[in-house]
């Protein structure tokens, strides 16, 4: 069985509506991100300016990670003062009995990267960044047009703020 993705969000493309009036009956969703913490041209002999990060379709993020121990988010101020991606999306023409497979494209910069995945305001996974990464968590669907949230936050576990990654893009597929 081939898989085909349900949408797929990247820097350069960071928004996807995938509606085929051929094909009304179709599962299909409207998705997007944001970002928080972004890096510019702080670090241009690491490839972090922004002309390195469009050439690359990447958005670096970096020096205010959360440390590796804190897993949950207190409130909006505390999600915007850290670095994170948040990517929203609303499946149409799916049940509660599909499930959402998202893979999430990230890359350790430099530092001691962490990537802690969440659904919702719930942490799911966190994994340790050595290189070029596909991280991939598996979701329920909550149902047809039910929207839901999901974000990758950058943390550590030294005692330092000088640690980045790079977020390449999502795709999500619908099982």
């Amino acid at each position: 069985m081939d898989l085909h993705p349900l949408f797929s969000l990247r820097p350069l493309a960071p928004l996807a509506f995938t509606y085929d009036p051929a094909n009304p009956n179709a599962p299909w969703a409207l998705a997007f991100f944001e970002t928080y913490g972004g890096i510019t041209n702080m670090f241009p002999l690491l490839g972090s300016a922004l002309t390195d990060q469009y050439n690359r379709d990447e958005i670096a993020l970096g020096d205010d990670p959360v440390e590796l121990k804190y897993d949950e988010i207190y409130s909006l101020d505390h999600l915007r003062r850290h670095c994170s991606i948040w990517g929203f999306f609303i499946g149409m023409n799916v049940s509660k009995d599909n499930q959402y497979l998202l893979l999430f494209s990230l890359r350790r910069i430099y530092g001691s990267a962490w990537a802690q995945i969440f659904a919702g305001l719930e942490l799911v996974r966190k994994e340790k960044l050595s290189g070029q990464e596909q991280i991939a968590i598996l979701l329920d669907s909550p149902g047809d047009g039910i929207p839901l949230t999901v974000g990758v936050r950058l943390a550590t576990d030294k005692n330092s703020a000088h640690v980045a990654m790079g977020f390449n893009g999502m795709q999500c597929y619908l099982l």
